[in-house]
């Protein structure tokens, strides 16, 4: 049972374009596309954001207008003209206006409100809420907002090997292995189960999710390594990813 890798490979990509090409178009006043990289790029970063200003004290509706207008002052603002590809992560940049916005947010909300600014798209936090854990003084802001972005470089990861399998026109293994991928279920009566269902051996089943979770495994290192100026800093990258999921 060969896997899709081989058929479909185009979600890295897809994610490095996401990143700093996004982050030039945003930069850019006068680009056609800078209203659709901003909503790109937010759509990446508002689970970080949410889950640091959520650490910092506030409840879940002031946590939700707060990550709003953060992200309403970097569209209406030249903040992200500031940012530069060759001095690091795009991540530590937006933390830094994130921890000075909320410094100010009393003056920013009274400015953007004179402005008329808003952000252009609306956030559904609600499943953001059932990632956070239980105790959120058990972590700083700043873990949780590395946990955040863990969390959404593992989605996206997953989410390319879907498309992989779909293309691969294998949808319906995917959906059979996924749990063996993201969660790492082991029983062997788990792995019966899902022979039966798709009528394959269970020695089969099991060589199916060992490629998967090579294929994940890959694809994680892929978005990191997109997300990066150095390639050569990937395995501190993806070690500091994992602990922060801890």
């Amino acid at each position: 049972m060969g896997g899709p890798e081989t058929e479909a490979a185009e979600g890295p990509r897809r994610f490095e374009t996401t990143l700093w090409t996004l982050v030039l178009r945003a930069q850019d006043a006068g680009n056609p596309h800078r209203l659709e990289a901003l909503n790109k790029l937010i759509s990446i970063y508002w689970k970080p954001v949410y889950f640091f200003v959520r650490r910092k004290g506030n409840p879940v509706d002031d946590a939700k207008e707060l990550v709003q207008e953060f992200f309403t002052a970097l569209v209406e603002t030249d903040l992200l003209r500031k940012v530069e590809r060759e001095k690091g992560k795009f991540r530590t940049f937006l933390l830094a206006c994130l921890e000075h916005h909320l410094c100010d947010a009393g003056d920013r909300r009274r400015a953007l409100k004179r402005g008329g600014g808003r952000a252009p798209s609306s956030l559904d936090v609600s499943g953001a809420e059932s990632e956070l854990p239980r105790d959120l003084s058990a972590r700083t802001p700043e873990s949780l907002y590395e946990r955040a972005w863990a969390l959404t470089v593992l989605e996206r990861a997953l989410s390319d090997l879907r498309r992989e399998y779909e293309s691969a026109g294998k949808s319906h293994l995917f959906d059979a292995l996924k749990a063996f991928v993201s969660a790492g279920a082991e029983e062997s009566a788990a792995y019966s189960a899902v022979a039966e269902r798709l009528k394959l051996s269970e020695g089969a089943v099991r060589v199916a999710v060992h490629r998967a979770r090579r294929r994940y495994a890959e694809l994680i290192r892929a978005v990191v390594r997109h997300t990066l100026e150095d390639s050569a800093g990937i395995d501190d990258e993806v070690a500091e990813l994992f602990r922060a999921l801890r």
